[in-house]
C-alpha cells in the first residue's frame, strides 16, 4: 500500500477509529478547494512528500491551478489565484502549523466565512493531516518516483 495505510495496518485498535475520524471530517461538507488548500499547506510545512505528492493531484482535480499548487507546496507566501475561501483556509493552516497560534482577527474572519462548524471541521482536517504527516515523515514514506500522473 502507498502513503499511510502501511502504518496504520500495524495499529487497528488506532487505525480503525481514524479512519472513522477522517470520515467524519470528509462529511463535514467543505469545498475541495478549501480541503485541497489546508492539506498541501500541512504538507509543505511537514515537508510530507506523500502528502505533497497526492493532494497536489486532488487540488488540480479541484480547480487549482499548477502555479496555486506550487505555492501552496513551497510553505512560502500565499497562492493568488485560489478562491477567497481556499485563501482563508491556507492562512488559518499557517497560523496552526507553523506559528501555533491564530489571532483573534483571523479567528472571526474564518467564522465569519465558514460558520462554528466547518471552522471546526477545518480545524480538525488540519489535525488529521498533521497525524498524517507524522506518520509518513516517521516513516519515510517517499511520494513515487514517477510523479507525473
Amino acid at each position: 500500500l502507498l502513503g499511510p495505510f502501511n502504518g496504520f495496518l500495524r495499529t487497528p485498535a488506532i487505525s480503525g477509529p481514524q479512519l472513522d475520524w477522517a470520515q467524519a471530517i470528509s462529511a463535514g461538507g467543505l469545498p475541495d478547494d478549501v480541503r485541497e488548500a489546508a492539506i498541501l499547506t500541512v504538507g509543505a510545512q511537514w515537508k510530507a512528500a506523500y502528502v505533497l505528492y497526492a493532494h497536489s493531484l486532488a487540488a488540480r482535480k479541484a480547480g487549482i491551478s499548477d502555479h496555486d499548487i506550487d505555492a501552496l507546496r513551497s510553505a512560502r507566501g500565499e497562492p493568488a489565484g485560489v478562491s477567497p475561501e481556499a485563501k482563508l483556509a491556507h492562512r488559518l493552516t499557517v497560523a496552526i502549523v507553523r506559528d501555533h497560534d491564530v489571532p483573534d482577527d483571523l479567528y472571526g474572519e474564518v467564522v465569519e466565512t465558514f460558520g462554528e462548524p466547518a471552522t471546526v471541521t477545518l480545524v480538525a482536517l488540519v489535525g488529521q493531516y498533521l497525524v498524517t504527516s507524522a506518520l509518513l515523515t516517521c516513516f519515510r514514506v517517499p511520494a513515487p518516483p514517477d510523479q507525473s500522473a
